[in-house]
């Protein structure tokens, strides 16, 4: 039977049609378990072959779990069980077939755990029980390769982000990789592109320096050396593991946290065959998000033509020092750029300009309507709803390339025409500039071409239910993006909570108090809310029992979940929920610390720094990052009481 199922597994890798390997892999499947029911031998191969099709049919829930019940039965601390077991070993190919799996369900928790479990049976020595051909089992590349280049399909349409995995995890996968897969520079280099973006989300941008400069003054020409004729960007490695993409990573990291002279220091001292326009758009991109008007700021306007002025430099710079010519994305940064200046015309001539490259982009077209429809200036919004229109009927017209742009520009469409036709518009309306029949023609085609499993879409809807106060209209579209699957983001959830949360007219005409709008809004996240978005859910309620100077509904709201918000499911189950994370977080102790300074209420704020003092140390081993950045407020909030 063993060669029948080694045969047939044998068969199904050749064969090219579908069906037919689909139907190879079930008859493995099948065959595995005769065996088991039968009371055959089950060994390595067994294991293998059953792991490897299951994961290979989708089943990957099964995969994962056959895998785990012959995991635990390697663990070395049940020797005994081990000795009256057939499988003394698994291949190494078999975790690697397991792990896959879990990435392809998309789940962060499960991809983590299956990880150190998979690499801690193929580093854990079997002595005398497994023999000495099998002591040593050498880690393959593909280990770490399957973390960052999902090979099976995915059980959803979620995008795939290593970075999501957490730097505490990925620093253990580029030690890991450094220890046993020391000579391959590609996959190291990519590991650290994504440890770098997961180290800039959570804010530890000095870290990522110094793993940066680590990687700078790491050489490799002694034992290793890229053949000069590789095609392969990832293999872009010249004389230490810096890449164009790890410098795009940290330029861009650097950008995000406003610190745009080292953005450029770093840039500028760079190799320049890692400079190219990629990371040059990297930096202007940066540039052009540090244009922020704010109206609270007298010389807002003086500051970003400043910034304006600086983007326009740097893009001549790179022209002249490295002799890179700008792209389409340049121009689109540029063109963002006036916009959020101000500068309307600006963007409007930068378009014109390159027309013949941009008219074919929607990111451009996204890029322009946006720009003039969220203008202060009456002649731009009305030239942008003109715009739109001539834009609807143009793709109504057919061809290929006009309905490949229709589900991109609809979303944009829609997200600025819903607020405006609302009964309270806080915006020029669209019926100031056309005619009701052009308005209708864009909602139809915005109909036509959206999807219904849009996320974007649902947030759009919800959106502008509530600011008609149209809360339980909101909710059943919340219900419905549940039903079918959608997973709802933060913005949205968040959004709900907050309105929820206002304190409304009853039906009696009386108004309910603050606590009851809370609880209600408390009732929506313990029942909607993953457990991930419980500190920024929480976090609005908090901020409002606080304004209100309620402590006593403010600590309950702290303790809720204290010190570590697990969900109902319990993290095993692998569910998109269940999960666990620090509760309170950072922000909702140092709001908490601020309004109670504001208040000049010295005992609950002592009470608060106590609290954190005691949570820092309930999660200093098991959550270290986190634990990191609760205490940076603590310090900050203890310096400034003293």
């Amino acid at each position: 039977m063993r060669a029948l199922h080694v045969q047939a597994r044998r068969v199904a890798s050749r064969s090219k049609s579908q069906g037919e390997r689909d139907s190879l892999l079930r008859l493995v499947v099948q065959i595995v378990d005769d065996m088991r029911r039968l009371g055959l031998r089950i060994g390595a191969t067994e294991v293998d072959s059953c792991v490897y099709a299951l994961s290979r049919l989708g089943s990957y829930d099964a995969a994962i779990d056959t895998w785990q019940r012959c995991a635990a039965a390697l663990d070395s601390e049940h020797a005994s069980v081990l000795a009256q077991h057939s499988i003394k070993v698994m291949f190494p190919q078999t975790h690697t077939y397991a792990l896959e799996a879990a990435v392809a369900l998309r789940r962060t928790q499960l991809v983590c755990k299956v990880y150190r479990q998979g690499i801690g049976a193929m580093q854990t020595k079997r002595g005398s029980i497994a023999g000495p051909a099998l002591n040593a089992q050498p880690i393959d590349a593909s280990f770490f390769w399957c973390i960052l280049s999902p090979r099976l399909k995915a059980s959803d349409a979620t995008q795939w982000r290593p970075d999501r995995l957490g730097s505490a995890f990925l620093t253990q996968v580029y030690q890991d990789a450094t220890a046993h897969a020391s000579s391959n520079l590609r996959l190291r280099c990519r590991i650290a592109q994504h440890l770098l973006r997961a180290l800039f989300a959570e804010g530890l941008s000095h870290q990522a320096m110094q793993l940066y400069i680590e990687l700078c003054n790491y050489r490799f020409e002694h034992f290793y050396r890229i053949p000069q004729n590789s095609t392969d960007s990832d293999s872009g490695c010249s004389g230490s593991m810096v890449t164009a993409e790890i410098l795009c990573e940290v330029v861009g990291g650097l950008c995000r946290h406003s610190q745009l002279e080292e953005a450029y220091s770093t840039l500028c001292s760079a190799d320049q065959n890692n400079r190219n326009i990629y990371t040059w758009n990297a930096y202007f991109d940066g540039l052009s998000n540090a244009i922020q008007t704010s109206k609270r700021m007298q010389d807002a306007v003086a500051v970003d033509n400043r910034m304006r002025e600086m983007l326009e430099m740097r893009i001549r710079e790179m022209e002249e020092l490295d002799g890179i010519l700008p792209d389409i994305v340049t121009r689109t940064i540029w063109m963002r750029a006036c916009f959020r200046c101000g500068d309307w015309v600006g963007g409007e001539k930068c378009f014109s300009e390159n027309l013949e490259t941009m008219s074919s982009d929607v990111v451009c077209w996204d890029t322009r309507i946006r720009g003039l429809l969220e203008s202060t200036d009456k002649e731009a919004v009305g030239r942008g709803w003109r715009l739109v229109g001539d834009l609807v009927s143009k793709l109504d017209g057919g061809g290929d390339a006009a309905h490949a742009m229709d589900g991109r520009l609809v979303e944009t469409v829609l997200r600025r025409m819903l607020p405006r036709v609302s009964s309270r518009p806080r915006y020029m309306s669209p019926y100031e500039v056309l005619e009701t029949g052009e308005i209708l023609r864009i909602f139809e085609w915005a109909e036509r071409n959206i999807s219904a499993d849009s996320g974007n879409l649902y947030e759009i809807i919800i959106s502008s239910l509530i600011r008609e106060d149209k809360i339980e209209e909101a909710l059943e579209v919340h219900d419905t993006m549940c039903r079918r699957g959608v997973w709802s983001p933060r913005s949205v959830n968040c959004m709900i909570v907050r309105a929820l949360a206002m304190p409304r007219a009853s039906d009696a005409g009386e108004n309910e108090g603050v606590a009851r709008a809370i609880s209600r809004a408390e009732e929506f996240i313990v029942a909607k809310i993953p457990v991930q978005q419980y500190a920024a859910a929480y976090f609005i309620l908090l901020k409002l029992a606080l304004q209100n100077r309620d402590y006593e509904c403010a600590w309950r709201l702290v303790d809720e979940h204290y010190p570590i918000a697990r969900s109902a499911a319990g993290e095993e189950s692998g569910a998109p929920g269940a999960v666990s994370c620090v509760y309170p977080s950072e922000t909702m102790y140092n709001t908490f610390l601020r309004l109670t300074k504001e208040h000049g209420n010295s005992q609950q704020h002592r009470l608060v720094l106590a609290r954190m003092t005691e949570h820092i140390n309930a999660i200093r081993q098991s959550h270290p990052a986190p634990a990191r950045r609760i205490g940076r407020v603590h310090s900050y909030y203890k310096e400034t009481s003293s």
